[in-house]
């Protein structure tokens, strides 16, 4: 049996391929290769997009009729961008030693350039030179082991969120606020928390405080906002924090610093859950995912818990989709799905993020200005999700574009058809033949992290890691 660790999560098991997701998204069957390209027309959004409005009966919860989108494609050179420049970016990507699944690129609505990839023969050897040498989780993997779990790929593909989700999670409590659900980003948290009623945090947490990550909750331990993706209850351990910021105007610092902590976000879920009767999952099938026609597929902890810090799988188009709708300012097709109100507030900075000063974070969202490769710098003001390994969605309302990458993804379900985090993980990195379910991502980078220690691979041609600043700035040198 073999795995190998990453920091936010795990990774894979020989015996088990790849197999359907358990939860689709009823309004919308996945779409064949040749439909995909079929033309459509404008959205009537104030933003160009040229989707399609055909319509179908809906089948599924939500009763509405929907317009079905179907994505229109262009050449770059009718968007505005240059071909030869843009191939450059491509190539810089999908550099093999980055282990990048998919790059696709959205202009005017369309999509205009995207491709994929799965492993590449040399990084395979790389891998299996390295667990040659290194006792560990991929010691018995073979080669064809490694075909199997990564080498095709295409827009059918599933990819998977990390961070991103965070977005996600944001945009649904926007949509429970449009629904009445919810009053105001201003509203106690402990209005939808019950556990907190009677303690020092009733009244003391708004939900703008956990959107914006500055909840003056203690985050637990472990890097990327906390290791909590390895406790069987995920919620428990986000609600049952200690408050260590009152935040009150009382305190001697009423300003609460910004933490960045899964566990906030692990809350939002909860407040979606106990203002509308629906969890994340069913919510956002409801009133998003149905409506965007993406498929959608959230993982959960044992206790059944959501995972909205994380954990969406879906496909790097339908990820496309949801940046679409917020470069649209939330409105899709016509439909308002965010308050107007509640986008400009997600979008504006209420901290600076990691202490980079021209990072900035909102509501779950990252605000970027400036973009540094060595000594270029390229300003263009964007709007993006950060997801571990380089999962992410960058938007650039200014050159209405959205941007999405993903690394190669696979995961391992024991269960069959379920997508829950379930196993021993401790056992596992001891290298214990352990029962998990668990999914994972391959690095934008030819090394790997095993039990705390970094191991380089497919070193012929040296370390490289992926620079998402490189990248951002190529593809901005493309457009005209």
């Amino acid at each position: 049996m073999w795995y190998f660790f990453h920091s936010e999560g795990l990774v894979q098991r020989e015996e088990v391929k790849m197999i359907m997701p358990a939860h689709k998204t009823v309004l919308f069957m996945i779409l064949t290769q040749s439909a995909l390209f079929v033309s459509g027309c404008g959205s009537g959004s104030g933003v160009s997009t040229s989707l399609s409005l055909e319509v179908e009966e809906s089948g599924g919860e939500n009763p509405d009729t929907q317009p079905q989108f179907i994505w229109d494609t262009a050449d770059p050179e009718s968007q505005g961008i240059d071909p030869e420049i843009l191939e450059q970016a491509y190539e810089y990507a999908f550099d093999e030693r980055f282990n990048t699944q998919s790059l696709l690129i959205i202009r005017g609505g369309k999509i205009v350039k995207e491709k994929y990839a799965g492993i590449s023969p040399t990084m395979v050897e790389g891998l299996m030179e390295l667990f040659s040498e290194v006792v560990g989780w991929g010691t018995s993997l073979s080669k064809a082991d490694w075909e199997d779990r990564y080498l095709d790929r295409d827009q059918t593909s599933l990819a998977t969120s990390w961070s991103t989700a965070k977005s996600v999670v944001s945009t649904l409590i926007g949509i429970a606020i449009s629904e009445g659900y919810i009053s105001s980003v201003d509203q106690p948290a402990s209005d939808f928390l019950p556990a907190w009623v009677g303690t020092d945090k009733e009244g003391q947490v708004t939900i703008r405080d956990i959107l914006t990550m500055k909840s003056g909750l203690r985050c637990p331990d472990g890097s990327n906002g906390g290791y909590i993706y390895y406790d069987e209850d995920q919620l428990g351990v986000a609600i049952n924090r200690e408050l260590i910021s009152s935040g009150s105007e009382n305190s001697e610092d009423p300003t609460r610093p910004w933490v960045y902590c899964n566990s906030d976000s692990m809350l939002l879920g909860e407040i979606v859950r106990n203002a509308t009767g629906y969890s994340a999952y069913e919510f956002g099938d409801r009133f998003l995912f149905s409506i965007l026609g993406m498929q959608a597929d959230w993982w959960r902890d044992p206790l059944d818990n959501y995972l909205t810090y994380c954990c969406i799988d879906a496909t790097s188009r339908d990820f496309g989709r949801f940046g679409l709708l917020w470069l649209n300012r939330g409105v899709w097709q016509g439909r308002n799905l965010l308050p107007a109100e509640f986008v400009d507030q997600a979008l504006t900075q209420a901290d600076i993020a990691f202490d980079q000063e021209d990072l900035g974070y909102g509501f779950q969202w990252y605000i970027q200005s400036l973009f540094k490769d060595e000594e270029i710098e390229v300003q263009q003001l964007s709007y993006g999700t950060k997801g571990f390994h380089m999962n992410n969605i960058w938007l650039f309302p200014g050159l209405d574009m959205v941007v999405v990458r993903n690394s190669l993804y696979n995961r391992v379900l024991e269960a069959v058809d379920d997508t829950v985090r379930i196993g021993d993980l401790d056992a596992l990195f001891r290298g214990e033949d352990v029962d998990v379910n668990v999914h994972g991502t391959l690095a934008p980078y030819n090394g790997m992290f095993i039990r705390g220690e970094f191991y380089p691979y497919n070193m012929k041609e040296g370390f490289a890691s992926l620079q998402e600043s490189r990248l951002i700035r190529m593809i901005l040198e493309s457009v005209q």
